[in-house]
């Protein structure tokens, strides 16, 4: 009989299978039952004490117990009849989860078709203090850290893994400080938990938020994007605008803290200090006992701008912040004060920050004054100095550096209204600039507008587009600005509204923050204007030289090249040649064969002038096909069913415009899923060809589904990649949705979450090489719910092509109709698929044209001076239904024409009809 000091009485609910190396975990089944199923269904399986559980590496037995405790395993006893020692502290069910994140890892890494190496780290408790995968063809590192982990070994250990990683996932198993810091940082931190299934524990990451519960998903849901593991939850933080921007930390300074302007220095770009609610400026500051330093300073946005020559001290308390050491630079600081008084002369001398100037040049002052813009009086007699001068002054500096102060100072109070998305007129200007800029006359401010956008660049906005005259539009001067610029003058006031418009945007776009990528700029002149050899000239009393005329039409030519179908090989040899005659003439590096034929090179005219008729044949050919297109476009289409004349169909409708060929605009889509970027519509088409075609949304949205041609669930949207100017989902995306035959989402998130994965669809079928999708998050509005479907006729054809007979429209029209005066009855609105989920299986899915018919049906005994019913039915988040405009002219109600005109029509009505429904 075995001796009771022999028997192992510890409850061990983990081991390893095969041998004592093994990595493959198990937790044995503590139900009885359940232990005997899996012993018949693993006869030959061996158990240990595993080396990587931090076991002895012996072989262990399963238990199996029905006296009341519960199944676990057991080590054999010692030849001696002994108990076994061993030093393995952790026996619940949780001490092989390193090896079980392991094991579901590299399964789930297996279904990505990703390459990657999985370590399980010891750090000092054990084998399973973390475990590490790294992903070598993404630069991505995933860390699950098991154990707790302060903040300095957190930073050390992250920079070590961060290179040869560009992206680094860490994934904590416990809250603690790292996960704190970690949501002060980016707004949420990745947690991991395991959940038993039987004799394996499956992985489960959680999103954690500052606002609400963890949000867990399985790995199996998980995918890895090019910013890190995505989970929907990570995705839908990610894309809220109430994400929280990390902030500096920030220290109390003590004493005072004097400081003046340098208008002469800009703020860095996208800098780490930028907030909502504050502006930043460059200043050189003299903190009280310590020397004079160059920093940034933070004040908030309403406080008045400090003029570059005075001196200030700032009160109340004043902070310095401080952002964290990134990979490529070291940390940055900044002082950020709240208030701030303008010192007296004598305590501005004190601190060393101004000296009063020379008493030949401004009067004596108990404050230091600006440098104000000097006027420059007519020479008079001395008798008639004492009179005032009929001539208007026309001030002007007296020195360059007061010039370039004005300059900088006008320049950075732009940037500032760039950055918070203002406009500026003059007079505003002026007084936040404080350099008596409203003493200038128009001439004066031209010249000054100049100077401020000089030099030109591609990649920099004018920003004296977002100065605008007393009644909105651009200032009238402006037109004259642009020339001096080399822009070219603008064709009309249309197109210089248009072209203030894009600038605008681009003036948003690079001093925002965060900033964002560029639109094209939006040229002035029509194509063959600006750029036509010895017509006119960039700039008043300058002819281009040969080389620079050639260079404009390279450019030019180069831009022509992907769409010169047919005339393309013209093209390009003309190009060419331009090119060889500019390296020969430049004396640059050319072939043995070109130095050879150098002599016999062509004449500069004679090359200007082939390209110029290449461009010319291009263009033509392009214009030809673009009138082909509109009367293609514009010709009445064969009714493809017999209805009564008047109203014509949704698809018949079309506003003015020209929409893109479908093949044209899904070529664009894909290639900008090829490059992984999104795009606005103007963006997308061109800049020349947003200027000269009117595409209003609905053509927009129509061009759109067009494109996408047979949606199936395993081909994502491309549509997805088209964005606002903001960077967010386009305002019609609910409309292609809806024409695509998609259930729109209820609510914003849903649909801006939908949106963002349908990008992320699309750049990873594009890729190369091409990478797993994730699952989309939208259904098809007929595969929803199989009680929405009918089965198929007797013809064999599916009921989604069966068109409603009249009688049927008459019996569901009229029970359209009494759900929207229950819906009006209760001050509230509808969706489409909120009805056909009421109507059941008697309402299938039904093609726009259908669905338009019974609106029609339903609202056909409306009275003629109460709204249409039809527009309480909405689209999503309290959208306007695409057929509304459709139902409303086939019932003869007045339609406005502007998409704009009647969003605000229809919101007019649905308030009359919670108001007349009321008491009804």
């Amino acid at each position: 009989m075995r001796s009771s000091s022999a028997v192992d009485t510890r409850l061990v609910q983990t081991a390893v299978i095969g041998h004592k190396n093994s990595d493959q975990p198990i937790i044995l089944p503590m139900d009885p039952d359940d232990l005997a199923r899996h012993r018949r269904r693993h006869p030959k399986y061996t158990y240990w004490c595993g080396i990587q559980l931090d076991g002895c590496g012996r072989e262990l037995a399963d238990r199996l117990c029905r006296d009341g405790r519960v199944c676990h395993f057991a080590h054999h006893p010692d030849p001696d009849g002994t108990r076994p020692v061993c030093q393995r502290s952790a026996n619940g069910e949780d001490s092989a989860d390193h090896l079980f994140i392991k094991q579901g890892v590299t399964r789930w890494l297996g279904k990505q078709q990703l390459r990657g190496k999985t370590t399980i780290r010891d750090l000092g408790q054990g084998p399973g203090g973390a475990v590490d995968i790294h992903l070598p063809d993404r630069r991505h590192r995933l860390r699950f850290q098991m154990n707790g982990l302060d903040i300095p070994t957190w930073r050390r250990v992250d920079e070590e893994l961060g290179e040869d990683a560009d992206t680094v996932d860490w994934i904590f198993n416990h809250d603690g400080p790292v996960t704190r810091e970690m949501l002060g940082r980016y707004g949420y931190s990745l947690r991991v938990r395991l959940e038993t299934h039987g004799a394996e524990r499956r992985v489960h990451i959680g999103a954690e938020h500052p606002d609400r519960a963890i949000d867990w998903t399985p790995l199996e849901e998980c995918t890895i994007s090019p910013g890190g593991l995505l989970t929907p939850a990570v995705e839908s933080i990610r894309i809220s605008a109430a994400r929280p921007r990390p902030k500096p930390a920030g220290f109390l300074l003590q004493g005072s803290v004097a400081f003046t302007p340098d208008t002469a220095s800009l703020v860095p770009d996208a800098s780490p200090f930028a907030a909502a609610g504050r502006h930043l400026l460059m200043a050189d500051v003299k903190p009280t006992d310590s020397r004079t330093v160059r920093a940034l300073l933070s004040l908030p946005a309403d406080a008045p701008v400090p003029a570059g020559n005075h001196v200030y001290r700032c009160t109340g308390a004043v902070r310095m912040l401080v952002t964290d050491p990134s990979r490529s630079s070291g940390a940055e600081w900044a002082i950020e004060a709240n208030a701030f008084v303008r010192l007296n002369a004598h305590e501005a001398q004190r601190t060393g920050l101004w000296t009063p100037p020379p008493a030949d040049q401004v009067a004596a002052s108990d404050t230091p004054s600006p440098a104000p813009l000097p006027v420059a009086e007519p020479a008079q007699p001395p008798k008639q100095r004492q009179q005032p001068s009929p001539a208007r002054p026309a001030p002007e500096p007296t020195t360059k550096r007061d010039r370039t102060d004005i300059v900088v100072a006008v320049r950075d109070a732009l940037i500032r209204d760039a950055q918070l998305r203002a406009r500026p007129t003059w007079e505003t200007l002026a007084r936040v600039a404080d350099l008596g800029l409203d003493r200038l006359n128009d001439s004066d401010r031209r010249d000054l507008l100049i100077d401020v956008d000089r030099p030109l660049a591609d990649d920099k906005p004018i920003l004296s587009a977002l100065v605008h005259s007393e009644g909105g539009g651009p200032l009238p001067y402006l037109a004259s600005v642009l020339y001096a610029l080399g822009l070219g003058r603008p064709e009309s006031d249309a197109a210089l509204k248009r072209w203030c418009a894009r600038e605008i945007d681009r003036a948003h776009a690079a001093h925002g923050v965060p900033s964002r990528a560029l639109p094209p700029r939006l040229p002035l002149q029509a194509p063959g204007e600006a750029w036509a050899p010895q017509r006119t000239a960039a700039v008043k009393n300058h002819q281009p030289t040969s080389s620079e005329r050639l260079r404009t039409l390279i450019a030019h030519g180069e831009r022509l090249l992907p769409d010169a179908q047919g005339k393309r090989s013209r093209l390009k040899s003309a190009i060419k040649d331009a090119q060889k005659w500019l390296r020969l003439r430049n004396s640059l590096r050319v072939t043995r064969q070109e130095r050879l034929n150098g002599g016999a090179s062509p004449s500069a005219n004679h090359v200007e002038e082939a390209l110029y008729r290449a461009i010319q044949a291009v263009e033509r050919s392009q214009e030809q096909k673009r009138q082909t297109y509109i009367r293609e476009s514009e010709a009445p289409a064969a009714p493809t069913r017999a209805t009564k004349a008047g109203p014509p169909s949704p698809q018949q409708q079309r506003p003015t415009g020209v929409p893109v060929a479908p093949s044209e605009l899904r070529r664009l889509l894909t290639e900008t899923a090829v490059r992984g970027e999104t795009a606005t519509w103007e963006q997308l088409i061109g800049g020349e060809r947003a200027l000269t075609h009117d595409h209003p949304e609905s053509i927009r949205w129509e061009s759109l589904v067009n494109a996408e041609g047979q949606v199936t669930g395993d081909v994502p949207l491309l549509s997805s990649l088209v964005t606002d100017t903001g960077g967010g989902p386009v305002p019609y995306f609910r409309q292609i949705l809806l024409a695509l035959g998609f259930e729109v989402p209820e609510t914003k998130q849903r649909l801006e979450e939908a949106w963002c994965r349908e990008q992320v669809r699309c750049h990873a079928a594009h890729s190369t090489p091409r990478q797993a999708m994730p699952p989309s998050l939208l259904s098809k509005a007929w595969t929803k719910s199989t009680s929405l479907s009918k089965p198929q006729s007797a013809t064999g054809t599916s009921p989604e092509t069966e068109r409603l007979t009249s009688e049927q429209i008459g019996e569901l029209g009229a029970r359209i109709k009494g759900f929207l005066a229950q819906t009006a009855m209760a001050g509230a609105t509808i969706t489409w698929s909120t009805i056909r989920h009421r109507l059941g299986d008697s309402l299938p899915w039904l093609p726009p044209e259908d669905q338009g018919e019974l609106l029609v049906r339903a609202d056909e005994a409306t009275p003629a001076d109460e709204p249409l019913l039809s527009a309480l039915i909405v689209v999503g988040d309290h959208v306007m239904h695409p057929l509304y405009r459709h139902v409303a002219f086939s019932l003869e109600r007045e339609v406005p024409e502007s998409d704009e005109e009647l969003q605000q029509r229809w919101a007019m009505d649905v308030l009359k009809l919670h108001a007349l429904w009321r008491h009804r």
